[in-house]
């Protein structure tokens, strides 16, 4: 990728390269957290859930409390699942089988299956293991326990004493290892919570970031959200007139391009006799400097603007626009628009430039090329109309400049870009800029509005 001036540009200066690199870097340690979590730094301990259709899960939980375990065990035991009394009884598991099932008795005890150990049960919340519980009730039960070396799982069941006893539900679950040296999570739930927000944050981060990307280039391209694509090399108008902006010159106007014409015809005779002296051929289809061929008559950017921003006057419809206004006085300045709004009057000088735009420090720089003389007239162009209303009584409006890029190349029209504080602006945004505040009136936009139409009479 080159720019205006042949320099090679790094991939990673575009704004959408940005983006997707920031993407990837937010995505690739959102990634590796999760591995961390759930590998070297997780919760030393473990959660399992059982349960049948119509019962509420069984859920028991361990973690690591300084040298012992903290067991959680959650569930309930409907009045459905029988009249006897019910029973949670939590043992060890000392071979590597998973938990077999206990024999129960009608009383709710049980015999210990092969393998399995009783464990002590210091209560901190709940009852303990092996009382029995009310039926239609929700089980928590919270202790704290200290699991022989051998003990790798314990067997968490619930069962139901009576004339038909049984095991209602039953889950197994790991055994924190408490000769490891201690991870950075020391609670499942925990993990589960770190874990769940690393997601959330891959999910937004991819999201945001097409988002970002899908504006940035649509931007690029001069297109908008509530506007159709425009080709890559246009920018401004959606709505192009049928015939040349230029056409329909006034009298004035036609006295200023017969002036230029004459001046481009001596620029032709000049360059003509310039190559018959130096014996080359001349050339007389050359392209005259852009000066000359501007002079008098302008690049039509005011003109195409103006249709497009008529085009957008049902988005902003609290914004009055005046268009190609003569500035009163002996040097005739004229202004492309004027916009009167809820945020206050924006003067805007629209240009039409091909090549690559950049802001370096206070200059403007188009194609290689010194454009700050644009940035000038703005500037101008605002003092001359804050010195109109001030005559007019109507001093201390907010009136601020703005540069409006009709066609550009590989350059966000956003605000991003500003020189002595104008900022380079599509059509949308400039309209924008007039229609987000609340300083103005509808009554307050009609008089300003009536009133610059009297001090800005039309060119021509």
């Amino acid at each position: 990728m080159t720019n205006a001036k042949g320099r090679r540009r790094l991939p990673w200066s575009s704004p959408s390269v940005t983006v997707a690199i920031v993407v990837a870097v937010i995505v690739v340690l959102a990634c590796a957290g999760i591995a961390l979590v759930s590998g070297p730094l997780g919760a030393d301990g473990a959660t399992a859930e059982g349960g049948g259709e119509r019962a509420t899960p069984l859920r028991a939980q361990t973690e690591r409390d300084g040298n012992g375990v903290r067991v959680t065990v959650t569930g309930r035991v409907r009045t459905s699942d029988g009249t006897g009394p019910a029973v949670v009884h939590v043992l060890g598991r000392t071979v590597g089988t998973s938990c077999p099932e206990p024999t129960v008795a009608g009383d709710g005890t049980i015999d210990l299956p092969p393998g399995d150990v009783r464990i002590p049960w210091r209560v901190d919340a709940g009852t303990a293991p092996g009382v029995k519980l009310p039926t239609g009730r929700r089980i928590r039960m919270v202790g704290r326990v200290v699991t022989p070396a051998a003990v790798r799982n314990l067997c968490v069941h619930v069962v139901l004493g009576g004339a038909e006893p049984g095991v209602l539900r039953s889950v197994e679950v790991a055994v924190p290892n408490l000769a490891s040296p201690g991870p950075g999570v020391n609670s499942p739930l925990v993990e589960d919570a770190i874990v769940l927000a690393l997601v959330v944050v891959i999910v937004v981060a991819l999201v945001a970031g097409i988002l970002a990307i899908g504006v940035i280039e649509a931007r690029r391209r001069g297109s908008t959200w509530a506007l159709p694509a425009l080709p890559a090399d246009v920018r401004i108008p959606d709505v192009i007139p049928a015939d040349d902006p230029r056409a329909d010159a006034s009298r004035g106007r036609l006295r200023l391009r017969a002036i230029r014409e004459r001046r481009l015809q001596r620029w032709r005779d000049k360059r003509r006799k310039a190559a018959e002296a130096s014996g080359e051929p001349w050339d007389p289809h050359e392209k005259p400097p852009r000066r000359l061929a501007i002079w008098g008559v302008g690049d039509g950017a005011g003109r195409l603007a103006a249709e497009r921003f008529r085009a957008l006057r049902d988005m902003h419809p609290a914004v009055e626009a005046l268009h190609d206004r003569r500035v009163p006085g002996p040097r005739g300045a004229t202004i492309d628009h004027v916009f009167v709004g809820p945020a206050g009057i924006v003067v805007a000088s629209s240009s039409r430039w091909d090549g690559f735009v950049e802001v370096r420090g206070d200059r403007l720089v188009v194609a290689g090329k010194d454009r700050s003389r644009t940035i000038d007239g703005v500037v101008g162009r605002v003092e001359a109309v804050r010195a109109l209303l001030d005559h007019a009584g109507m001093g201390g409006l907010p009136i601020r400049g703005v540069l409006h890029c009709v066609v550009t190349e590989d350059v966000l029209l956003d605000g991003s870009l500003r020189v002595r504080d104008v900022p380079l602006l599509d059509a949308l945004g400039t309209m924008g800029l007039a229609a987000d505040g609340n300083v103005l009136g509808y009554e307050d936009v009609r008089r300003l509005v009536a009133a610059l139409e009297r001090r800005l009479p039309p060119v021509g």
